[in-house]
C-alpha cells in the first residue's frame, strides 16, 4: 500500500516537472542562435489555464499551440476542475492547436 502511494506521488511529480525538463532540454540541445530557438517560448501563468493561454496567444502572435493530453485516472479527475482545457483551446484559439498524447 505504501509503495503504491509512493509510486503515484512520484508519477504526479514527474508530470508536473515535464515542462521544465523540456525547457532545459531545448536550452541544452538547440543552438542559441538558431531560428528554432528564437521562436520557442515558454510561459508560466496563473489562473484558469484556457484563459491564460489564450491571453498569451493574442499578446505574442502565436503561430501554433502544442499541448499534451492524457486520460486522467479517476482519483486525479475527482480533484481537478471539471473543464477540458484542450477542448476549449481547440474551440476558441485564434491559431491551430496540435494535441499530442
Amino acid at each position: 500500500m505504501i509503495k503504491q502511494a509512493h509510486d503515484e506521488a512520484a508519477r504526479k511529480i514527474t508530470q508536473l516537472l515535464a515542462p521544465l525538463r523540456l525547457e532545459h532540454w531545448i536550452l541544452d540541445h538547440v543552438p542559441q542562435n538558431s531560428d528554432l530557438r528564437n521562436r520557442i517560448h515558454f510561459e508560466r501563468g496563473f489562473g484558469p489555464a484556457t484563459d491564460s493561454i489564450l491571453d498569451f496567444t493574442e499578446k505574442a502572435a502565436v503561430d501554433i499551440i502544442v499541448m499534451s493530453v492524457r486520460h486522467l485516472d479517476p482519483v486525479m479527475a475527482a480533484h481537478l476542475p471539471k473543464s477540458d482545457t484542450a477542448h476549449e483551446l481547440v474551440s476558441r484559439a485564434p491559431c491551430p492547436v496540435l494535441t499530442i498524447r
